[in-house]
C-alpha cells in the first residue's frame, strides 16, 4: 500500500516543451518524515552503542571531571598547569586560533582521555571481580569480610541505571577449563550408569586421549579463545543448530503457553491485538537499551547479546547450513489465518498503534471469507516443518524471483509471524480436562505442521476463544529469552492494557481501516507436488508425538525450601527416582543450565545423573532402608547437584569444552576415538526448567492468574524423554513430558505421573507430617 503510493506520488511526463515532472506534497512531506525518522534512530543507535562502550562511565561522570580539571587549573594545581602548558606548546596550528581556544581544545582532550581510561579501568575492574563466584556458591552462608568488600565494590561500579547492553564490555570471556579437570568430571559423570567392562573401556580412551592428541587439542582451542569473545557459542550456534538438516518442527523449535487460568478476554482479535501491541512495546525496549539488564542475585550481570536477534529475524534454509538473518527494522507482522497470509501494518506514521486500532484491522482479516487461498497456499508453510535441504531447494527454486520472491521476502522480513486459529483450544486446569491441556500443548509444540512458519525467531498463537502461545525457533537464543518476553506481555496484557465489559480492546478505533494487504502468490504444480509429500511426512512425525502436561498443585517450592535444598535439585533428583522406577536404571541426563555470566554466553550441560543420586535411588526403592537414612542420601544428591549446577554455570562444565575440543579436531582433520564416543553418548532424559519472573513484575501468591506453565519441546531421543518444567510460586510445579509413541519403553503420562509420585516420597523423607504445610 506505501509503496504504491509512493509510485504515484512521483510521476514525469515527456512533452513538447520538455519533461514535466508532478510532485505530490503530501508524498514528499511522508518521505522526508520516514527519512528524518531513519535518521534518528541511526543517531540514537550510535549514542546507545557508545554510552554502552564506555559503562558504567557516563555524561555525568564527563562533567564531573570537567569540574575537577578546571577546579585545579583555578586553583593553579602544579601538575595540571604544567600539562596545560606543554600541550598548548605543542598545539598544531595554534597560529590559527586564540589561546582561549586552544585551552578549551586541550581541556575537552584531557578530560575525555581520562574519562575513557577510567571507563577502561572501572570495566577492567568489574570484569576481575565478576569472575569471582564466592558469594554465589556461599550463597546460604555467613558473608566474610572480602565477601562484603566484594559486595560494595561491584555495587559502586556497576554504576546506576543501567541499559540493557551496559554491562557486556564489563562481562568475563568464558575460560577454557583445564584439560584434566574436565577428563576426570566427565568420568565421574558416566561411571553411575556404564557396566565395568564399559567404564574401563572409557578410561582407557581417556587415558590415551590425554597423554597424545588432547593437550595439542587444548592449545588450539586456548589459541581461539584469545581472540574470541566466547570460545565455544558460535561453534555452537553453526554445527548445532544451523548445520542440522534434521526438521525444525518437534526436534528443534519449543513452545510456550499462556495463564492457568481463563484469559480476561474469549475474543480472538482482541487477545491478539493486545499482545501484537505488547510485543512491539517490548521491542523497543530492546532497540533504545532501556530495558534493565538482568542479574543473578541482582549482582552478577547476564550478558544480554541474545536480545539482539529476537525480532526481524528468520532462519534461512541452506543445502548444507542454514543461516540468521536479522533486518534492522520492521513495521508489520505477518498473520496466517484460514491458509491466507496478510501483511498487518502496526507502525502507522512513525507511532505503534494502539491495540484498538489493531484489533479493527484484525478483524477485517477475520471478517475477509471471499478471499480464499490460492493453490498450494494453504499448506505452504509445511516447507518450513520438513527437512531443510528439501526447503532449501524448493526456496531456491521457486521462490528466488517474482511475486513469490516478494511475498517470501515479506514473511522474512516481518518483525513476527501471527497466527490466528480457525478451533477454540481449552486450557484451564481448573475447568479443563487433561485431554484439553495435553491438546494446548501438542497444538503449542506443533500445530497441524502447515500453520506455523517455523523459520521465524517465534510464531505467536491465538487460538478462536483467545487462548494464546507461542512457538520459538532455537537457533538465534535460548529459551529464557523467549520467557523473558512472555512473561513481560502477558502482565502487559492482563495488567496495564485490559479490555472492556464485552472482551474487546479499550478505545475506537482512529480510522476506518481497510483490509490488510494479502500476499500473492504463484505456486507451480512441482512445488505443489513436493509441499503434498511433505505434509504426509510431516503428519506421520506428528502423530509419533506423545506429550503430557502434569500441574503438579500437591506442593511447590515452598515445601521444598522448608528441607533446605534447591527446589530444582530436587526436580532433578526426582526425574531420577522416577526413571529409576520405571527402567530400573539411571541413564545420562541433560539439564541446561546459562552460561550467560559470561560474555556471549548460552548454556552449559549439567549432567544430572551422578553417585550421589544413583545412590538414593537405589535406597528410595529398597524397604529395608530406613527414612533417616533415604533422608541424607537425598540431601546430599540434592546438594551435589547444586554444586554441579554452579560449576557448569560458572565456566567448569564438561560438555561445551569437550565439543570444542571435538571441532578443533575435525578442523585439523584428526580421528579422536575418545571425542567421537563423548559426543555420541545418548541423553535418555533432556531436561530445562522455565526461567521463571525474570521482569520482577509477577505476584502469583496474591494474583494466581499470573501463574504460567511455562513449554515444553519434543523428546531428543528415540527412546527417551523431553522434560521441561517451571517452578511457579509457592505452591505449583508445572511439567510437560515429551517420548515417542513409536518407542515401546517410554510413556509420558507414565513417566509424568512418577515424577509427581517420586516428589512426594522424598518430601516424606525429609520433612516429618507437622513440618508439611
Amino acid at each position: 500500500m506505501a509503496e504504491a503510493r509512493l509510485a504515484v506520488g512521483f510521476q514525469f511526463a515527456v512533452t513538447d516543451e520538455g519533461v514535466v515532472v508532478n510532485l505530490d506534497k503530501e508524498i514528499l512531506k511522508l518521505m522526508a518524515n520516514s527519512a528524518y525518522k531513519s535518521m534518528k534512530r541511526r543517531c540514537n543507535d550510535a549514542k546507545n552503542t557508545f554510552l554502552k562502550g564506555v559503562y558504567p562511565a557516563s555524561p555525568a561522570t564527563w562533567i564531573f571531571f570537567l569540574g575537577a580539571l578546571l577546579s585545579a587549573r583555578y586553583t593553579e594545581h602544579g601538575t595540571t598547569m604544567d600539562i596545560l602548558q606543554r600541550m598548548e606548546k605543542e598545539f598544531p596550528a595554534k597560529h590559527r586560533f586564540d589561546h582561549s581556544t586552544i585551552l578549551a581544545i586541550c581541556i575537552f582532550t584531557i578530560v575525555t582521555l581520562i574519562w575513557l581510561f577510567s571507563a577502561y579501568v572501572c570495566q577492567f575492574i568489574l570484569r576481575r571481580l565478576l569472575s569471582n563466584w564466592s558469594l554465589m556458591k556461599n550463597a546460604r552462608g555467613k558473608l566474610t569480610i572480602m565477601n562484603k568488600l566484594w559486595l560494595v565494590s561491584v555495587k559502586v561500579l556497576s554504576g546506576f541505571n543501567p541499559g540493557l547492553y551496559s554491562f557486556q564490555n564489563s562481562l568475563p570471556k568464558l575460560p577454557v577449563p583445564s584439560l584434566e579437570d574436565t577428563l576426570q568430571r566427565h568420568l565421574k559423570s558416566v561411571e553411575p550408569f556404564m557396566s565395568e567392562a564399559d567404564y574401563n573401556n572409557v578410561v582407557q580412551l581417556t587415558e590415551g586421549f590425554k597423554n597424545g592428541v588432547g593437550p595439542k587439542l587444548q592449545r588450539y582451542l586456548k589459541l581461539k579463545a584469545l581472540w574470541s569473545p566466547n570460545y565455544v557459542s558460535d561453534w555452537w550456534e553453526k554445527f548445532i543448530y544451523l548445520r542440522s538438516r534434521s526438521p525444525l518442527m518437534i526436534n528443534s523449535n519449543y513452545y510456550g503457553v499462556g495463564s492457568l487460568y481463563a484469559p480476561k478476554s474469549s475474543i480472538q482479535t482482541a487477545r491478539a491485538a493486545n499482545i501484537i501491541h505488547a510485543l512491539f512495546k517490548y521491542r523497543k525496549t530492546i532497540d533504545n537499551h532501556t530495558m534493565a539488564p538482568l542479574r543473578l542475585m541482582l549482582l552478577y550481570p547476564l550478558c544480554s547479546s541474545q536480545y539482539t536477534r529476537q525480532f526481524n529475524t528468520t532462519r534461512i534454509p541452506g543445502k548444507e547450513q542454514d543461516e540468521l538473518v536479522t533486518v534492522p527494522e520492521s513495521n508489520y507482522v505477518i498473520v496466517y489465518h484460514k491458509g491466507r497470509f496478510f501483511k498487518l501494518a502496526v507502525i502507522f506514521s512513525g507511532n505503534l498503534l494502539k491495540p484498538v486500532d489493531i484489533q479493527a484491522k484484525l478483524n477485517k482479516i477475520v471478517e475477509n471469507i471471499d478471499d480464499k487461498p490460492g493453490p498450494g497456499e494453504e499448506y505452504l508453510p509445511v516447507l518450513t516443518a520438513t527437512d531443510r535441504p528439501v526447503w532449501a531447494e524448493m526456496r531456491s527454486k521457486f521462490f528466488s524471483s517474482g511475486v513469490n520472491r516478494s511475498s517470501l521476502d515479506l514473511i522474512e522480513k516481518a518483525a513476527f509471524f501471527v497466527v490466528l486459529e480457525e478451533d477454540s483450544e481449552y486450557w484451564s486446569f481448573e475447568t479443563s480436562s487433561q485431554d484439553d491441556i495435553n491438546n494446548f500443548s501438542r497444538r503449542m509444540l506443533h500445530g497441524k505442521g502447515y500453520n506455523r512458519w517455523f523459520d521465524k525467531s517465534f510464531n505467536f498463537i491465538v487460538c478462536k476463544n483467545g487462548q494464546i502461545g507461542f512457538n520459538a525457533e532455537h537457533s538465534w537464543a535460548d529459551a529464557p529469552i523467549m520467557a523473558h518476553v512472555w512473561e513481560w506481555v502477558f502482565i502487559e496484557d492482563v495488567e496495564k492494557l485490559g479490555y472492556d465489559k464485552d472482551g474487546n480492546c479499550h478505545g475506537t478505533p482512529k480510522f476506518n481501516w481497510p483490509l490488510s494487504t494479502k500476499l500473492q502468490w504463484e505456486i507451480p504444480e512441482e512445488c505443489i507436488s513436493v509441499i503434498n509429500s511433505s505434509l504426509v511426512k510431516v503428519q506421520k512425525e506428528i502423530d509419533d508425538v506423545e506429550l503430557f502436561t502434569l500441574i503438579h498443585t500437591q506442593f511447590g517450592k515452598g515445601e521444598i525450601k522448608k528441607c533446605k535444598v534447591s527446589p530444582d535439585a530436587f526436580c532433578q533428583v526426582a526425574f531420577q527416582l522416577a526413571y529409576y522406577k520405571s527402567m530400573k536404571k539411571v541413564c545420562l541426563t541433560y539439564e541446561s543450565a546459562m552460561a550467560r555470566l559470561f560474555r556471549d554466553g548460552r548454556t552449559e550441560t549439567v549432567r544430572s545423573c551422578s553417585m550421589a543420586s544413583t545412590n538414593f535411588v537405589k535406597a528410595a526403592v529398597d524397604p529395608t532402608v530406613s527414612r533417616e537414612v533415604k533422608r541424607d542420601l537425598l540431601i546430599k544428591a540434592c546438594n551435589y547437584h547444586t554444586q554441579t549446577t554452579i560449576d557448569a554455570m560458572t565456566g567448569k562444565g564438561v560438555d561445551r569444552h569437550l565439543f570444542a575440543l571435538y571441532v578443533v579436531s575435525q578442523y585439523l582433520q584428526l580421528d579422536v576415538p575418545f571425542l567421537k564416543t563423548v559426543l555420541s553418548e545418548k541423553w535418555l532424559l533432556s531436561t530445562s526448567q522455565t526461567a521463571v519472573n525474570q521482569t520482577m513484575r509477577l505476584d502469583i501468591e496474591n494474583k494466581p492468574e499470573h501463574a504460567c506453565a511455562g513449554g515444553g519441546f519434543g523428546p531428543v531421543a528415540e527412546n527417551g524423554y523431553g522434560i521441561s518444567y517451571i517452578i511457579c510460586g509457592e505452591n505449583l510445579i508445572s511439567f510437560h513430558v515429551s517420548c515417542k509413541k513409536s518407542c515401546p519403553d517410554t510413556n509420558s503420562e507414565m513417566f509424568a505421573k512418577l515424577i509427581s509420585e517420586s516428589m512426594l516420597e522424598m518430601l516424606h523423607y525429609i520433612l516429618d507430617d507437622k513440618t508439611k504445610h
